[in-house]
């Protein structure tokens, strides 16, 4: 599995927008969203949510200490569409734990 995270954007002078960021887990290009530093919490949307439902989350648990990120799940943009089209709650799992491990 490779592991890597870019960061395209960065938050404003004020800190009060995640950041996006990018990183490559269980085959698939994801994208995220960021805040603060610390030990990690994970938020995870469903249909018809994205990342940025949580912004307003992000920020409250950065401000309490934690590395808050929210990543986009596979198929929804700026994250890949997967090559092999597989949707099913297997595969979601699988990619939270290689999300985990990256992060």
């Amino acid at each position: 599995m490779t592991t890597r995270s870019t960061a395209l954007a960065t938050p404003d002078a004020a800190g009060s927008e995640p950041a996006l960021k990018y990183v490559q887990a269980n085959g698939v290009r994801f994208a995220y969203l960021e805040q603060g530093s610390g030990p990690l919490v994970m938020f995870m949307h469903g249909f018809p949510d994205n990342a940025w439902s949580y912004r307003k989350q992000l920020q409250v648990f950065a401000d309490a200490g934690y590395r808050a990120v929210a990543p986009f799940l596979r198929g929804y943009a700026p994250t890949e569409i997967p090559a092999d089209g597989i949707f099913d709650p297997i595969a979601l799992g699988k990619d939270l734990e290689a999300l985990i491990a990256a992060l």
